[in-house]
């Protein structure tokens, strides 16, 4: 038994099975005493129930009584970035085959990464950086408050294992992983579980899936090793008869493109999209407020980032930011104040974006107690003849 029935037991039980059942009356005990064998030791941990009742269909009776010899199916649950996926590997002798492993993205922070901590995929380096980028584009487009820096890309991280965690020792390659990775960063990303029974393969080209090759055989495989797939999202261009011989229980869907896949997944992903929130993607409230000045009140708008609770606008969450877009969308408001950021050297470039946007930029100061309104902020931008002068402490108020 070589080292690829770990990855394709289901298929080797099921040719031996083949085998027993076109065989001679004398050369049957021996064919079922070697599939009795191997469904003893740790590869039979991973026989599936169809395969198992695939093999009593051929045997029948002389299969009879033996089920108590498999050990219990192990079946793992679904989990956030976690799916299932068949990829191209070269075994010892250089063949080509098609491998059914399980990918995990996982979010690690800066504290916990380890440093020269190489992943033993790197040929997968290049796909997993082009499935960010495009679950980026994305979610941006279904939240146009939303930036995803590129700056905790570096923080994410996968691996690819069998069913018991057990790393492949082929040499995994090609391109089709690139659907399965988007899949799973976007799971992460909403802190939503992928459904159990999902299987994808798919290049990634901006937001649309292109196939890729031997589509028919990656599915077939994975659906032999994996009988609790039950759908699998297959690229509209792939070759026709791609879905042919799946199993009844399997439904094939055709996408083309990233946002099609996830809606398959994810039936309220827009929803979703617009809710987030998690280390990298910091979002903002603004409410509309009045500045009580000598002269009058000013109609203002207060912005508050989204960052931990305590925690004021840093260097980091900086890079986390659109503040392009921001300045954009406030483009209208008189008066703006930064409820969260305190006077340093990012404020001063914060407040550059804004100095076409708006006549003023105010920094709340908690210290500041004036008896006119219970906030109070500092001064840090000035536009010519605006309301407010630099410096100064100006107290406002929320108008609801």
């Amino acid at each position: 038994m070589t080292d690829i029935s770990l990855y394709t037991i289901n298929r080797y039980i099921r040719s031996l099975a083949d085998e027993w059942a076109s065989a001679d009356e004398l050369d049957r005990p021996g064919l079922m005493e070697d599939i009795i064998q191997i469904l003893t030791t740790e590869l039979g941990a991973g026989v599936t129930p169809l395969t198992r009742e695939y093999i009593r269909s051929l045997a029948g009776e002389e299969f009879a009584g033996k089920e108590s010899d498999f050990h219990a199916y192990d079946y793992n649950g679904a989990e956030q970035g976690k799916t299932y996926l068949t990829v191209a590997g070269r075994d010892l002798n250089g063949n080509t085959i098609s491998i059914p492993l399980i990918l995990r993205v996982q979010y690690t922070s800066k504290r916990e990464k380890k440093p020269g901590k190489a992943n033993p995929f790197p040929d997968f380096a290049r796909s997993f950086e082009h499935a960010w980028n495009s679950v980026a584009s994305l979610l941006q487009k279904l939240n146009a408050d939303l930036y995803i820096s590129q700056e905790f890309f570096s923080q994410f991280d996968y691996s690819i294992t069998d069913r018991h965690g057990r790393q492949p020792e082929f040499h995994l390659h090609g391109e089709s992983i690139e659907l399965p990775f988007a899949l799973c960063i976007f799971s992460l990303i909403v802190k939503r579980d992928l459904p159990s029974g999902i299987c994808s393969t798919g290049r990634l080209d901006g937001a649309d899936i292109r196939t890729v090759e031997q589509v028919k055989e990656k599915f077939s495989s994975a659906v032999l090793e994996f009988d609790e797939i039950e759908k699998v999202l297959m690229p509209s261009s792939a070759p026709a008869g791609s879905a042919q011989g799946l199993p009844e229980h399997v439904t094939a869907i055709y996408t083309s493109t990233l946002e099609e896949a996830v809606f398959e997944c994810f039936k309220d992903y827009k929803q979703i999209a617009r809710s987030i929130s998690m280390p990298g993607l910091v979002t903002y409230d603004v409410r509309e407020i009045e500045v009580i000045t000598p002269d009058g009140v000013i109609s203002g708008t207060e912005v508050q980032f989204n960052v931990a609770e305590g925690d004021f606008l840093n260097a980091d969450y900086l890079n986390a930011i659109n503040i392009d877009d921001m300045a954009k969308r406030l483009n209208s408001h008189q008066v703006i104040v930064f409820s969260n950021a305190r006077a340093s050297w990012h404020i001063g470039y914060l407040c550059s974006k804004f100095v076409n946007s708006c006549s003023n930029v105010v920094v709340y100061d908690p210290k500041i107690s004036l008896p006119e309104a219970p906030r109070a902020g500092i001064v840090t931008t000035q536009r010519q003849h605006a309301p407010l002068k630099l410096g100064t402490m100006v107290p406002y108020r929320y108008t609801t």
